[in-house]
């Protein structure tokens, strides 16, 4: 960053030699590590990493950081990184077990934090899993957003990637940006912690992933920033809980929703919707097979028959596109993301039924 911050003077990251904050890796770190034990508090009762076991999957510069405040903290540690080399001094440094990188996935841990390379968690390695919790530093940890959906049904507490490993551009934006302390820095990483925690807690009031929770947090507040009038944010409390109202078909005599209603709309609905052009709402699922892909496209044709509205389903190889608009208007109504949740819904209670 030093070097492209002779060439433009809109660089974050560079050296504190040459006016920067330097590297972020640590309050990366330490920003994982406070949701780590938002994380363990949520699925164990309590904060405390005595006797947790913890496998770090990656230790290079945030891995080892990470590793060192969990060692501190009394966790027992187990590491794993494709440079045995590496593997091996920070296990010596650390006290920890070396894990072989094949092998990392299917061993028993309380935490499974994974700091490496991203789109290791997929619907085939997911249920490998022998943890509680996946909670790491890694970029795009899921093969598919969509994916987030598999680990409840596993008993497994799934800490979005975007939301715990915040702390390299909290450091960056706090120091340089804000122009604050590193006093200041540390509280907004503590805060980390304590988002998880809304995200955890919004997953468990509305039956959905945590996944889909933190979207749904993401996208309340985007239109709350959209709309002429900016409103707070609503909490978790007042979202509407879409799949459990009444699916009541428009008849026609009014006028479609407008953009800032359709996108309150989607602030309530999450889960990998999107309003295209103000007309309709769509979203694609993914699934291993044609065979989950064909159950779900007549799961959402039951639904469909059972309530009266009828989306467009398109089902190819692995993969189905829904389209919902109410064509009596041409154009979205209140019924479509009613719709679209109970969808959603039935997705999910047919996944955890199959186990």
């Amino acid at each position: 960053m030093d070097v492209v911050g002779e060439r433009c003077p809109y660089v974050f990251g560079r050296s504190v030699g040459c006016g920067g904050s330097g590297t972020s890796a640590p309050a990366t770190a330490s920003g994982v590590f406070h949701g780590i034990r938002a994380s363990v508090a949520h699925a164990f009762g309590s904060s405390d990493l005595e006797g947790r076991t913890v496998l770090v999957q990656g230790v290079g510069s945030v891995g080892r950081s990470l590793a060192l405040q969990l060692g501190q903290a009394g966790a027992r540690l187990l590491v794993t990184d494709v440079d045995r080399g590496r593997a091996d001094a920070a296990a010596e440094a650390l006290g920890a077990e070396v894990v072989a990188p094949e092998d990392a996935l299917g061993t028993a841990c309380d935490v499974f934090s994974p700091n490496a390379t991203g789109g290791i968690l997929t619907p085939e390695t997911i249920p490998e899993l022998r943890c509680r919790i996946v909670a790491g530093a890694a970029n795009n940890q899921l093969a598919d957003p969509e994916d987030a959906e598999l680990f409840g049904p596993l008993g497994i507490l799934y800490a979005p990637d975007y939301v715990i490993n915040a702390g390299g551009i909290i450091h960056l934006a706090s120091l340089e940006l804000l122009d604050e302390d590193e006093a200041k820095r540390d509280e907004r990483l503590l805060g980390i912690g304590d988002t998880l925690t809304e995200v955890f807690e919004a997953a468990e009031s509305a039956g959905i992933s945590t996944g889909a929770a933190a979207e749904r947090i993401v996208e309340h507040r985007l239109a709350a920033d959209r709309l002429t009038e900016p409103a707070p944010t609503p909490s978790i409390g007042t979202m509407r809980d879409l799949a459990s109202m009444e699916c009541v078909p428009c008849r026609g005599g009014v006028p479609p929703l407008e953009h800032e209603e359709a996108e309150a709309y989607l602030a309530d609905l999450g889960g990998g919707w999107r309003v295209v052009e103000d007309h309709h709402l769509e979203k694609e699922y993914r699934f291993k097979d044609f065979r989950e892909a064909l159950d779900f496209t007549n799961l959402v044709g039951e639904l469909a028959e059972k309530v009266g509205h009828h989306p467009d389903i398109s089902l190819a190889w692995g993969r189905v596109t829904v389209t919902i608009w109410t064509h009596k208007i041409d154009g979205l109504n209140e019924a479509d993301f009613v719709f679209a949740a109970k969808a959603d819904r039935a997705l999910q209670e047919a996944q955890a039924a199959s186990g």
